[in-house]
């Protein structure tokens, strides 16, 4: 998707670090597998961060290749990250807490991190309506969805909460409109939903709970 591409050319703004994109646009894991695994066979790969989009695919797809893909990353010694997407209306047939559970499962079963930011998405959705995450598109980021999935993103890798990051300059179209209270805001959900997704208790229920 999109938004893998255009947190590359930010992620380095937030920490130190190299990056380099296997994908392509609109690419599903499967379609992607057999030239990204080339690459990363390759080695010298801290961290992979695996991306499905599953409106754009099916749920079986997403299991058999997150598998797949999982196994070759730590093969190399590296440490794999399963990114949460969202729902979108072109592509219905799914929802948000649906797209939630199938994470979650391949979490448990493959003992592999989460990035939430498709549960990000939804709470700052919910919460404050009027800051709108999606582009024009209405399938894409916006500045803010952008800059909300790249605080959850680096978050999860570094272990450092949402909170004490506050980036002043980043490379995002449109950032400078965000406002610093609507980046507070964004920190704010990017902590609360990772909080809420590592806790013991059930993410989803309170996440419905929320949203009543």
């Amino acid at each position: 998707m999109k938004s893998s591409i255009e947190i590359k050319k930010i992620a380095k703004s937030v920490i130190d670090i190299e990056t380099k994109v296997l994908s392509s646009l609109g690419k599903s894991l499967s379609q992607e597998f057999v030239k990204a695994v080339e690459v990363i066979a390759k080695g010298g790969w801290d961290v992979v961060v695996l991306q499905e989009d599953i409106p754009e695919t099916t749920i079986d797809s997403f299991r058999k290749y997150s598998r797949m893909f999982v196994k070759a990353v730590r093969e190399v010694g590296a440490r794999p990250i399963l990114f949460m997407a969202w729902e979108y209306d072109r592509l219905g047939w799914i929802s948000m807490n649906e797209i939630a559970e199938a994470h979650k499962e391949m979490s448990s079963e493959l003992n592999v991190d989460v990035a939430p930011v498709g549960l990000a998405w939804s709470r700052s959705r919910t919460l404050k309506p009027d800051l709108d995450m999606f582009s024009e598109d209405r399938e894409h980021p916006s500045f803010a969805g952008m800059y909300l999935s790249l605080i959850v993103i680096e978050s999860i890798i570094s272990s450092a909460d949402p909170l004490s990051r506050n980036p002043e300059k980043l490379p995002i179209r449109g950032f400078n409109r965000l406002g610093s209270d609507n980046a507070k805001h964004l920190r704010q959900m990017a902590s609360k939903t990772i909080r809420m997704w590592q806790s013991p208790l059930e993410p989803l229920e309170e996440l419905r709970a929320e949203q009543k």
